[in-house]
């Protein structure tokens, strides 16, 4: 039997922290393909399609996910259309 998600994500903060995190994780992943192995096949078919969607976009959602992060960051005074590109890496100019 599967034990129950944990009802609140950690803010693991030291190295140790972080293995044990990841190590549940992992183990709590196998349990449920093992459990329901459709679950890994649904997931690989998902992982392939989301690859085929970015292929050769790599860079430009890099940029694009600083650019919006940049855009949302009040510390930081980037208007608003120097801070979205288009699919063609170049500035959108409202």
């Amino acid at each position: 039997m599967l034990e129950d998600p944990p009802t609140h994500h950690e803010d693991p903060r030291s190295p140790e922290a972080w293995s044990d995190f990841i190590a549940r994780e992992l183990s709590g992943t196998r349990k449920a393909y093992l459990a329901k192995p459709d679950f890994l096949l649904g997931h690989s078919r998902a992982e392939r399609q989301t690859t085929a969607d970015y292929a050769g976009r790599e860079l430009l959602e890099l940029v694009q996910n600083a650019a919006d992060a940049a855009a949302e960051d009040d510390r930081l005074s980037i208007p608003r259309h120097l801070a979205t590109c288009s699919t063609n890496m170049w500035p959108v100019i409202p």
